[in-house]
């Protein structure tokens, strides 16, 4: 949406405070509605603050983001296996940066399954 793509440019500008705040309304407009578009949506909008947290270095939220992504992503009906799959390499990344080596592995695995 709208809110994402405006927080997107906060971000290049590095106003990560401002993108944030773009985000989290975001996640209130789409809270609002229950269609599987407004699902999407929301799964997009936490990805995009797990990817914010992680260049914040704030790998716990980072984590948290993407683990909420990846709930939405699997609650739908629809094939969503590519999602699910980028969703687990990423949080791979974030794991690999924790120095959580072994969760790293096991999430790039999973991606591969997925």
């Amino acid at each position: 949406g709208v809110l994402s793509r405006i927080a997107a440019v906060y971000e290049c500008g590095n106003e990560n405070a401002d993108a944030m705040l773009c985000y989290e309304k975001a996640l209130s407009f789409y809270s609002k509605c229950q269609s599987k578009q407004h699902v999407q949506g929301v799964a997009k909008t936490l990805a995009s603050m797990g990817e914010l947290h992680f260049t914040l270095k704030e790998y716990d939220s980072s984590l948290s983001c993407f683990n909420e992504a990846l709930l939405l992503m699997r609650s739908m009906d629809e094939n969503c296996d590519e999602v699910v799959a980028n969703l687990l390499l990423v949080m791979g990344n974030v794991r690999r940066e924790m120095g959580e080596l072994n969760g790293s592995l096991e999430l790039f695995f999973r991606s591969i399954v997925q």
